[in-house]
């Protein structure tokens, strides 16, 4: 696994996102929860796309059979997390009994598992994590927003925090740091699985080239 120190334009852009989050957190107006429902919904569909443009990318990948187990997976857990967000569907049609609701987070939750259990997910997986030169501050960036996001959310461990924070903006401050928190997790997933189709495309060329020549 290739570690990247470096700062980057990304890197910064992730910085500035944290400074907003809190500013907006103290400062947007929260409208009896409207604040947080608009979040939320730009959240599910930000996920929809991560989702969809994964599950493009499968379907580009697999006649040539190159990483479509890896990209099946990212796809899957793209739609998990989709799912999650909406509670399976509940949050838009809440008159429905819950059972309805249940094989499709059963669905959802079991594709990327089976996925994971076969060899060639595990084997194409392994590769993209060890070619990839992982951005570190990028992905310490995620995994704050990751911790900033559960941790208000957590009622025990909300109650640590210093009192600057207003308890009744914590599901305003929650969605806002998730924000960030998928939008670069989708970057770097992104970045991950282009950076390998760049290096075999030029592995390809080379050869090519050292055939003619």
């Amino acid at each position: 696994m290739h570690q990247n120190w470096h700062i980057t334009p990304i890197t910064l852009i992730a910085v500035a996102a944290g400074f907003l989050c809190a500013l907006l957190g103290h400062f947007l107006p929260f409208n009896d929860g409207l604040a947080v429902y608009t979040i939320e919904q730009i959240q599910a569909l930000w996920l929809l796309f991560c989702s969809l443009y994964f599950s493009q990318q499968f379907l580009k990948a697999r006649p040539n059979k190159q990483n479509h187990y890896a990209v099946a997976w990212f796809a899957a857990m793209w739609w998990l997390l989709l799912g999650r967000s909406m509670a399976w569907g509940r949050d838009y049609f809440p008159e429905l009994p819950h059972h309805y609701f249940r094989p499709i987070a059963i669905v959802l939750i079991a594709a990327p598992l089976v996925l994971l259990c076969l060899p060639q997910t595990r084997q194409q997986l392994k590769r993209l994590i060890q070619r990839f030169h992982w951005p570190m501050w990028v992905c310490l960036a995620i995994f704050c927003f990751f911790v900033v996001s559960q941790v208000v959310e957590s009622e025990r461990m909300f109650q640590r925090l210093p009192p600057f924070i207003n308890p009744d903006r914590r599901d305003l401050i929650e969605e806002l740091f998730e924000m960030p928190f998928m939008m670069l997790l989708f970057w770097v997933n992104r970045q991950c699985y282009l950076q390998d189709a760049t290096l075999k495309n030029t592995q390809a060329s080379a050869q090519q080239f050292w055939v003619k020549h």
